[in-house]
């Protein structure tokens, strides 16, 4: 937190020496101009990279105004910080009129936020424009920690409504966002059993956990990236009702399956089965029907406290910071 303090306070003391005057941007030579008189006002800000004290480019940040008539907060603009006269990692919304206005920024894969500068409560910046130019209104995050992936029956305890502590990264996709057709939430969709073999519901359980694994950094190999990307042309396509009337090989069940072992596989962190090489002649004869991994009723729970958590995160990222987890399975139950 100090190197983020320590960079925000610079761009403060520099922001300083133009406080009470207009900062206008001229549209044809791009430059930082001074003037005064004008009518409209100017936000700006940057956006930090925390542990290696860099100011980061590509970085969608919005900006709303508050409709008193509505009495809501009205979506009127966004930009993507970039480069401004060599600096990084900057942001600039112009032309606007006086008012209240709220500033927040994308919810990225694999990033957390560790402050905002000005010091804000929920990461949203709210102005109070009446005069004509203000900031720096900053966002300062990282990266969280490398992780393994986790299973379904990890994310289905952990979501807000519980019962095991409550994993954030939820909020990148939201337990009530309706999933594809199914007129079923996300939590709920992972809920649901699969009753008679419903092949969507086996696809849906993979699919969710490998969604909230990529967006919990974990990496995502080609072969799964290409099973995610068609499954999700599949329930852009089928309902649930849809697959689950399919019995054996009739209509797109099989591919419904197949791409579940997959995603299935990388959940768990095994070998993706469909890029494992065929097996030699002279290789053991598989083991009896019955005791193949995954077949354990105790699998269900495999990897569901082992996940690690960066204690530099703020209280809102913090998931059991200081409690020991263990990786046995069940501690969620403790």
């Amino acid at each position: 937190m100090r190197k983020c303090l320590v960079l925000m306070l610079g761009v403060v003391l520099l922001a300083g020496i133009f406080s009470g005057i207009v900062v206008a941007i001229s549209n044809d030579n791009d430059d930082l101009s001074i003037q005064s008189g004008e009518t409209t006002y100017y936000i700006y800000g940057y956006k930090f990279w925390h542990s290696e004290q860099e100011k980061l480019n590509g970085w969608t940040i919005y900006l709303e105004k508050w409709n008193e008539d509505l009495e809501k907060w009205e979506l009127i603009d966004s930009t993507v910080t970039e480069t401004y006269k060599s600096e990084d990692g900057v942001y600039l919304f112009k032309d606007l009129e006086a008012g209240k206005y709220r500033i927040t920024e994308e919810v990225k894969p694999g990033w957390y936020l560790v402050r905002t500068w000005p010091e804000t409560v929920d990461g949203a910046h709210i102005v109070e424009l009446n005069h004509p130019s203000v900031g720096p209104y900053s966002f300062c995050n990282d990266k969280l920690p490398s992780t393994d992936p986790l299973t379904p029956g990890y994310w289905k305890t952990h979501s807000r409504y519980g019962p095991a502590p409550y994993d954030h990264t939820w909020a990148t996709v939201g337990e009530d966002t309706i999933f594809f057709l199914s007129d079923q939430t996300y939590y709920e969709v992972l809920w649901t059993e699969p009753a008679g073999g419903n092949a969507y519901y086996i696809l849906a359980h993979a699919y969710i956990a490998a969604r909230l694994n990529i967006n919990n950094g974990v990496i995502m190999p080609a072969e799964v990236q290409s099973a995610f990307d068609a499954a999700t042309i599949l329930f852009n396509t089928y309902t649930p009702s849809d697959v689950g009337s399919w019995r054996g090989s009739q209509g797109a069940r099989s591919d419904f399956i197949s791409l579940a072992e997959i995603l299935d596989d990388f959940n768990n962190g095994r070998e993706i089965s469909s890029m494992t090489e065929t097996a030699e002649a002279d290789e053991p004869e598989p083991a009896a029907a019955g005791s193949e991994e995954g077949d354990s009723e105790e699998n269900w729970f495999e990897d569901i406290g082992s996940k690690d958590n960066d204690n530099s995160a703020p209280g809102w990222v913090q998931d059991v910071v200081n409690k020991d987890r263990g990786n046995s399975g069940k501690r969620w139950f403790e």
